[in-house]
């Protein structure tokens, strides 16, 4: 990314001394200052700006890191609150909003939600009887952008987004400012993940925070888990325990497995957390899903608790199939697979388990045929 600075708040309240200060110290040691106050020192520091516009049009000014972020701060310090309303109406040579239109170019669409935020909070705070029917417009005016901006980011699927992204259409920053914004928190959290691979590092990081804070809030167990376990490979280590918190935190026991499952990728710790999980589940066949899932990732040290789990279930076909996914790592269940296949009923369902084994026990085979021919 680009190489950037912070100063200490120390400087911060130097330089407001500074300004503030009489051009003649007082006392010996103090340093002169500029004597202006903080109203003046703003206003005579957007006259500098303003000289670098065309037409005095706030909007089109060039781009320096900095103005676009600020300048609603800066015209609210210097008390020219009907210039910041007038900055939200300015038409660019297209005859859009100019504002918007510049910063949403910048990727910067959520720095132009914040500034009609505080603008209307400004058109709130400064009215009278006289200038009441101005402030209602204004307000109403305000309420429409942002409903109108929602829908905008709403309307843009997560594949078009990705894409206009990668083909360099939009820049990154573009890209994030409009997945940032989309009201539906669980396409929020599948644009951030999977815009992450095409975002320099400190948007990276950012995109991934407000992900999982978007994740959390679903309300959904069965969505918030979707989308925590879409997060999890990919979040950094210090995200990793908030992660954690979020899935501890769903009641439902199969939803809960699944995502201490997903973070075991990250932390392996957490197999023995999510094999409980998924032993508690109360449905037979959410648990041998859960099970089969496990399978795989499971220390040799936890199998024998596993298989415990899987005869434990009393359906035949989800112990046979849970089984048979046991065996992998455990051949000596192959025999007990084989005779809970075989107990299998319906012949559509044993023929399939009878299929799975094949590859470990090809003479089931012919078996399996006369299974699926019955």
């Amino acid at each position: 990314g680009t190489p950037t600075y912070r100063l200490h708040d120390l400087f911060h309240d130097l330089a407001c001394n500074l300004l503030t200060a009489a051009p003649q110290p007082k006392r010996t040691g103090d340093l002169p200052g500029l004597g202006l106050n903080l109203a003046d020192a703003h206003a005579a520091f957007l006259e500098k700006y303003r000289q670098k516009t065309q037409n005095n049009l706030w909007h089109t000014l060039p781009n320096d890191g900095y103005i676009h972020q600020h300048l609603v701060w800066h015209l609210e310090k210097a008390g020219r609150f009907e210039e910041i309303h007038s900055l939200l109406r300015e038409e660019s040579a297209s005859g859009n909003n100019g504002w918007y239109e510049v910063r949403e170019k910048l990727g910067q669409l959520g720095g132009y939600i914040t500034d009609i935020s505080r603008a209307w909070e400004l058109a709130e705070a400064n009215w009278d009887e006289s200038t009441l029917p101005q402030v209602v417009s204004l307000q109403c005016r305000y309420a429409l952008i942002t409903a109108s901006l929602n829908s905008l980011a709403a309307n843009v699927p997560v594949e078009l987004l990705i894409a206009l992204v990668k083909n360099n259409l939009w820049t990154a920053e573009q890209g994030l400012a409009y997945a940032l914004q989309n009201p539906d928190l669980s396409k929020k959290v599948e644009a951030l993940a999977q815009l992450v691979q095409y975002l320099p590092p400190n948007l990276e990081k950012l995109a991934l925070s407000e992900a999982l804070c978007a994740a959390r809030a679903i309300q959904s167990e069965s969505d918030r888990a979707l989308a925590l376990s879409a997060l999890a490979n990919k979040l950094p280590p210090q995200l990793l325990p908030e992660a954690l918190t979020a899935a501890r935190a769903i009641q439902n026991g199969r939803y809960r497995a699944d995502v201490l499952r997903a973070l075991a990728n990250k932390l392996p710790e957490l197999l023995p957390e999510a094999l409980t999980a998924a032993r508690e589940i109360r449905s037979e066949s959410d648990r041998a899903l859960a099970l089969r899932a496990l399978a795989n990732k499971l220390p040799l040290e936890l199998l024998p608790e596993a298989l415990t789990a899987v005869r434990a279930i009393q359906d035949e076909e989800c112990r046979a199939v849970a089984l048979i996914t046991l065996a992998d790592k455990l051949p000596q269940v192959l025999p007990e697979a084989l005779t809970a296949a075989r107990a299998i009923e319906n012949k559509y369902s044993r023929a399939s388990a009878l299929s799975a084994l094949a590859d470990k026990l090809p003479q089931v085979l012919p078996e399996a045929l006369t299974a699926a021919r019955a």
